[in-house]
C-alpha cells in the first residue's frame, strides 16, 4: 500500500470537518485553512495571510492572549486550550473553543502548530442567559423580606438569604445541616421539621407548616414555612427550597383573640348568672304571690297587696329586659329635640330621690343652646345607669357632678374617636369614688364584661350606656385611676336650634272602649289570650290568629264589616309583622296598624312603603297602655 503523506492526510480530514482547522508554521506562516474557515470569512481574508493577519480575526480584547498561546506552544511544545471571541466581517461576534497542539520535527523543535476551533456561541449565550437568570433570582432572593434557604438532599445548607443571616448572624449560617442539632428551629419543633424534610426528599412535592425559630438572643419567632422539592431530569429530588415568613405578630394577635374569647365567655357566664339571679328573685315573688292569691282569694286586702307585689316584680323584670335591649342596641326609639340644660335639671331632681343624701349632686352646664336629638327615656336611662354606678363606687360620702358643654371636633380629633368632624355636645358624669385600674377602665364598655359579683346585679349598666350612646350616633369614653374617681364622657352630634317650650300635658281622661273590629296576631298563646281578653272586655270585636300566614288567610276572606285595626306582633315565624302590615294595607288601605315588639332589629320606628305610620307598642305593657294606643290608632 502506497504510504500517504501525513500532512496530506491531515488536510484531507480537515477538509471534511465542520470545526475550523488552521495549520501554522513556527514563524506564523499559514500553511493550511480548512474550507469551513474560507466559508466563514471569505477568500479575501484567507489568501496570503500570516499569524499576524490572523490576529485580526480575534476580538481586540482577546488578541494578546491568542499570541501568547501561540508563542508558548512554539517555545515549549505540547497542547493548550482556551475560549476566544472571533470578529466576522459583518461585525458579528462568535465564541470559539480553541484546541492548539505543537508538532515537533526530528530535532524536537516545534515545526508546526495545529489549531482546531469549535463554534460555541450558542452554548455561551445559553450560559450567559443562565447566569443572568441566576443573578436575577439571586437578587430577588437576596432582597426578600421573607427568609429563603436552599438545602441539598443531605440537609446541608447551600444558600441562606441575607434576611436569614441578619436575623441569626453569620455563625448560624455556616456549616449547618438539617437534623444535626444546630437547626434554627425551636428544639420542640425540630423533629416535625426533620420528618417534613425527609418526606420531601423521598416523595417530592411541596408542603406548608408553622414552626418556631429560636434566635441566638433566646427570642422565639413564629414562621410560616413553605417547603418545595426541586427535582432533576430523572424525577429525583436534588434540592429542597424553604421560604419562611415571620408570622409572630399574627400569632400574638391570634393568642390575644383567643384569650379575649375566653374572657368574653367567662364574662358572659357571669352575666347569665346575674340575669338568672335577678329573674329568679322576680319569679319567686310572681309565683309565690300568685299561689298566695289563689289560696286566699276571699281576703281582698291580701289579694290587693300581693297583686301590687307581683306588678312591682314584673316591672323589675321589664327594667332588666330594657337593659338587655339597650345593651344589644335593639330598642325601638322615638327621638326628639332635647336641650341638655333641661335634661340635667330634670336629672338632678330625679337623682336626688334615688341617691342617698350623703352623696352631693352638682351640675355645671355651659351657656347657650346644647341641643341633641335623642329618645328622652333612653337619655334618662343613661344618666341613671351612670349615677347608680357612681353611687356604688363612691360608697357613703362623695360628690356626683353632671356637666354639659359643646365642642367643635376637627378632622384629626374626630378621626381619633371614630367620629365625623363637626359640632358635638358633651355629657359628663364625674364621681369622687374609688376609681379603677386602667386595664379595667379600658374594658368597662365591652360586651359581656362586668366587674360585679353574681349577687350584685347584672353589671349591664355601662354596657347599656354604650349601646344607647352608639344608637344615638355618639361615642363613650371613660377615664379613671384608683383613688382618683371616674369620668364618663359621652359625645352626641349637636343639633342647631333651640328646643321649643314643652306643651302642657293633656289631662288624663277615662279610657274609652269601642265596638270596632280588631285582628289580633300573636304567636305566643298567653300574650294573645291576654290582649284579646282586654280588648273584648272594653267592647271591641276581636278575631285572633297565631301567625302572619293565618292572618293573611283571614284577611283574604274579606269579612264584613272589614277590620278597622291590625294589632300584630312584629317578630313571628313564617311571616313577620312588618310584612304582614304591608300586605294588609295593600288589601285594605284604610286599616290601622299597631305592631307589638320587644325589640326591633333596626332599633328605629318603621313606616310602611306607602308612607303610612306604624304605631308601636313596646312589650311588656299594661292594659291601660294597650287600650290608649288602640283608641289613638282608631281615632
Amino acid at each position: 500500500m502506497k504510504k500517504i503523506d501525513e500532512l496530506k492526510l491531515a488536510e484531507l480530514l480537515a477538509d471534511i470537518q465542520t470545526d475550523y482547522v488552521n495549520i501554522y508554521g513556527a514563524d506564523g506562516e499559514i500553511l493550511y485553512e480548512s474550507p469551513s474557515m474560507v466559508r466563514l470569512y471569505g477568500s479575501e481574508y484567507t489568501d496570503g495571510r500570516t499569524l499576524a493577519d490572523s490576529d485580526s480575526l480575534l476580538h481586540p480584547d482577546d488578541r494578546s492572549r491568542g499570541r501568547e498561546q501561540f508563542e508558548k506552544l512554539v517555545k515549549h511544545g505540547g497542547h493548550d486550550q482556551g475560549e476566544f471571541r472571533q470578529m466576522l466581517p459583518s461585525g458579528e461576534i462568535r465564541w470559539i473553543d480553541v484546541h492548539a497542539s505543537a508538532i515537533a520535527s526530528a530535532d524536537g523543535q516545534t515545526e508546526k502548530v495545529v489549531i482546531v476551533s469549535r463554534d460555541i456561541t450558542e452554548r455561551k449565550l445559553a450560559e450567559q442567559a443562565l447566569a443572568e437568570s441566576q443573578a436575577q433570582y439571586r437578587l430577588l432572593a437576596d432582597n426578600q423580606s421573607d427568609y429563603v434557604q436552599l438545602f441539598n438532599v443531605d440537609g446541608a445548607v447551600l444558600y441562606d438569604s441575607p434576611s436569614v443571616i441578619s436575623l441569626f448572624g453569620s455563625t448560624y449560617a455556616e456549616k449547618r445541616v438539617v437534623g444535626d442539632g444546630s437547626s434554627l428551629i425551636h428544639p420542640d419543633d425540630q423533629a416535625q421539621g426533620y420528618r417534613q424534610f425527609e418526606r420531601l426528599v423521598t416523595l417530592g412535592g411541596a408542603e406548608q407548616s408553622e414552626y418556631r425559630w429560636l434566635l441566638p438572643s433566646g427570642e422565639v419567632r413564629w414562621v410560616d414555612v413553605r417547603v418545595s422539592a426541586i427535582t432533576g431530569g430523572d424525577g429525583q429530588t436534588e434540592r429542597v427550597l424553604a421560604v419562611s415568613r415571620d408570622i409572630t405578630e399574627r400569632k400574638a394577635m391570634e393568642e390575644k383573640l383567643e384569650l379575649r374569647k375566653v374572657q368574653q365567655m367567662d364574662a358572659l357566664s357571669q352575666l347569665a348568672a346575674g340575669i338568672a339571679h335577678d329573674f329568679n328573685n322576680t319569679l319567686t315573688v310572681i309565683l309565690g304571690g300568685s299561689e298566695t292569691i289563689q289560696r286566699n282569694a276571699a281576703d281582698q286586702t291580701l289579694v290587693q297587696r300581693w297583686a301590687r307585689a307581683i306588678q312591682t316584680a314584673s316591672e323589675r323584670a321589664s327594667v332588666i329586659t330594657r337593659h338587655l335591649l339597650a345593651f344589644g342596641r335593639r330598642q325601638v326609639i322615638t327621638t326628639q329635640l332635647l336641650d341638655l340644660h333641661q335634661v340635667l335639671g330634670d336629672a338632678e331632681t330625679m337623682l336626688s330621690r334615688v341617691l342617698p343624701e350623703t352623696i352631693q349632686i352638682e351640675t355645671r352646664v355651659a351657656p347657650g343652646p346644647l341641643s341633641l336629638r335623642a329618645d328622652p327615656s333612653q337619655l334618662n336611662q343613661v344618666i341613671l345607669n351612670l349615677a347608680l354606678n357612681a353611687r356604688d363606687a363612691i360608697g357613703e360620702n362623695g360628690i356626683l357632678t353632671l356637666t354639659a358643654s359643646d365642642v367643635e371636633l376637627q378632622a384629626r380629633e374626630a378621626g381619633r374617636r371614630g367620629l365625623a368632624p363637626g359640632s358635638y355636645v358633651i355629657l359628663e358624669v364625674i364621681d369622687t369614688g374609688r376609681g379603677m385600674p386602667s386595664e379595667i377602665a379600658e374594658r368597662a364598655f365591652e360586651p359581656f364584661f362586668t366587674t360585679k359579683e353574681v349577687d350584685a346585679g347584672l353589671g349591664l349598666g355601662l354596657a347599656a350606656v354604650y349601646g344607647i350612646t352608639k344608637q344615638l350616633g355618639g361615642i363613650s369614653e371613660i377615664e379613671s385611676e384608683p383613688g382618683t374617681g371616674t369620668v364618663v364622657r359621652l359625645y352626641f352630634p349637636r343639633i342647631e336650634g333651640s328646643v321649643a317650650a314643652e306643651p302642657c300635658a293633656p289631662v288624663e281622661r277615662t279610657l274609652a272602649g269601642g265596638s270596632e273590629a280588631i285582628l289580633v296576631v300573636e304567636d305566643e298563646p298567653m300574650v294573645r289570650d291576654f290582649v284579646c281578653e282586654v280588648l273584648q272586655d272594653e267592647g271591641y270585636r276581636v278575631v285572633s290568629a297565631s301567625d302572619g300566614e293565618e292572618a293573611l288567610r283571614i284577611l283574604e276572606t274579606k269579612p264584613e264589616p272589614p277590620f278597622d285595626l291590625l294589632l300584630s306582633d312584629m317578630v313571628m315565624p313564617k311571616l313577620g309583622g312588618h310584612e304582614l302590615a304591608e300586605r294588609a294595607k295593600a288589601q285594605q288601605p284604610d286599616i290601622g296598624i299597631i305592631l307589638m315588639t320587644g325589640y326591633s332589629k333596626t332599633g328605629r320606628p318603621q313606616v310602611l312603603s306607602t308612607g303610612d305610620p306604624i304605631h308601636h307598642l313596646d312589650k311588656p305593657f299594661l292594659p291601660r297602655a294597650l287600650l290608649t294606643l288602640v283608641r289613638q290608632a282608631l281615632d
